[in-house]
């Protein structure tokens, strides 16, 4: 019940009608019997930072950034968590003693995903899929885990070189580089042996794969960053190839829990919510065929 001692979370971006936050957030705070809230807020670009502004002044706890303000939103804030200067982007506001701070939980989400499942990044063969926001967070976390290399694959190729170069320039130990569609593609897929797709192709409204399976096998783990449907086309294909596969709701679910942490200082409910958004993916799912 939402009366005046509740507290204020949510989200804001545009669009984020799709969002799945407050269904997870809500059934976090529901099932910990906290009173508080969380509401997603769809802002116009021009409108944003007012909007963030105006959710401190009112007395909000925090909000969730999404796109396309999680590289803008960065200079609205008044104090950067270490996370933030590294990739140049946050996700996650909390407003403190009328400061707004900034947090990127996406990097950490994503670590903390495969450590869940026991999954080492020490001495691996890395294709990253992307060049945007959720890849840079990524890449950065990954290359801080002695990888064995790093190679950034993006459709324009000038993004993947310019991520490559920040990388080797914060990792210079690490071996960083970059390939293309055109050339050597099906040699980096072989000689890889994890697979991150960190661009929206696979997902609900974007259709597709972002590289052919054909060269993938039981060697391989693929993590597709797309939560929606559960089994992106990626996941379908290399897991028929014998691949172990992790879906993006992990990553969504984990950096979840971090800026769930940030505002109110407990334990995520990591069963509780997966089992909720899995039910509710899969239903949407089955009314769409």
């Amino acid at each position: 019940m939402i009366d005046s001692e509740t507290k204020v979370v949510g989200i804001i971006g545009n669009p984020v009608r799709h969002s799945l936050s407050p269904i997870m957030h809500n059934r976090a705070l529901s099932h910990l019997g906290l009173n508080w809230v969380y509401l997603s807020f769809e802002v116009e670009p021009a409108r944003a930072r007012s909007a963030i502004e105006g959710a401190r002044d009112l007395g909000m706890v925090g909000l969730n950034v999404t796109m396309p303000f999680k590289m803008e939103a960065v200079e609205w804030v008044d104090i950067k968590d270490g996370s933030v200067i590294l990739t140049g982007s946050l996700n996650t506001l909390l407003f403190k003693d009328s400061k707004i701070m900034g947090f990127n939980t996406d990097g950490i989400g994503f670590l903390n995903s495969l450590r869940e499942k026991s999954i080492s990044l020490q001495g691996r063969k890395v294709l990253l899929i992307g060049a945007g926001g959720a890849a840079r967070a990524v890449a950065f976390v990954v290359t801080q885990q002695e990888v064995a290399r790093l190679t950034v694959l993006n459709r324009t190729p000038q993004k993947a070189h310019r991520l490559a170069q920040e990388l080797s320039s914060f990792k210079p130990e690490t071996e960083i580089n970059t390939a293309s569609y055109d050339l050597d593609l099906a040699l980096v897929i072989s000689d890889s042996d994890l697979i991150i797709n960190a661009t929206s192709v696979g997902m609900k409204d974007h259709p597709g794969i972002p590289i052919p399976t054909d060269d993938i096998d039981q060697r391989h783990i693929v993590y597709d960053l797309a939560y929606w449907p559960l089994r992106t086309e990626l996941l379908r294909g290399s897991e028929e190839r014998g691949a172990r596969v992790v879906s993006g709701l992990e990553m969504l679910i984990h950096q979840g829990a971090e800026s769930f942490r940030i505002w109110t200082g407990k334990e995520f409910p990591l069963p509780i919510v997966r089992e909720e958004l899995t039910e509710y993916l899969k239903s949407i799912e089955d009314r769409s065929r």
